[in-house]
């Protein structure tokens, strides 16, 4: 439930902040078929990336390096595996470096990858959607357009050919997203047990 809170509080805030500054419409060549297949490639994505760098990754240097060290190279290789879409910059590396943060904890947190994928597929489906963004470089067919200013300055705050997740709401969203699983999101017995487990192994 805290992550499809947290999802819709997020693009929430981004469409009111685009809705306050640009114009907005209803894209009425929007295709039920194209969104069938786009919410199917979404979901094949999700499950791929979260199985690959927080379900094998992550938890593959958690035992070799612990927690914390693990959350850093996981969302540093999460981020430099987009490296070639379209778009990409420092503020896309930093985005999907804290998004890898922001995941990783969630698992952490919660002691299953579930949340993490849920988190990812609706964060995905919901760029194009709703706030008429790119998705890691990559545009598909949008329900809401906004008429985005080319200004230097807006691309700095929404981002740029990479979509919203180049720019710095996203990062502010993102950082305090990753403030309130760490802070105030009760830790799973599971994943209390591994770190107590990791403790004890550390001193004896």
């Amino acid at each position: 439930m805290i992550t499809i809170a947290l999802v819709v509080i997020m693009i929430a805030l981004i469409f009111v902040l685009k809705s306050l500054i640009f114009d907005l419409s209803i894209n009425h060549n929007f295709q039920v078929i194209d969104a069938v297949t786009f919410i199917t490639s979404m979901l094949c994505i999700s499950i791929y990336e979260e199985l690959s760098f927080r379900g094998i990754i992550f938890e593959w240097l958690t035992e070799k390096l612990g927690i914390n060290l693990s959350i850093l190279l996981s969302s540093i290789i999460f981020s430099l595996f987009h490296i070639t879409n379209n778009g990409f910059d420092f503020l896309s590396f930093l985005n999907v470096f804290l998004a890898g943060v922001f995941l990783s904890f969630l698992i952490f947190k919660s002691g299953s990858i579930i949340p993490s994928i849920l988190f990812h597929f609706l964060w995905n489906i919901s760029l194009p959607t709703f706030v008429d963004s790119s998705v890691s470089g990559f545009m598909y067919s949008n329900l809401i357009e906004f008429d985005s200013s080319s200004d230097i300055y807006f691309q700095l705050f929404f981002g740029d050919k990479f979509g919203i997740e180049s720019g710095l709401v996203v990062t502010l969203l993102l950082i305090l997203g990753i403030i309130v699983i760490a802070k105030y999101i009760k830790l799973s017995p599971y994943s209390e047990a591994v770190r107590l487990k990791k403790l004890y192994n550390t001193y004896n």
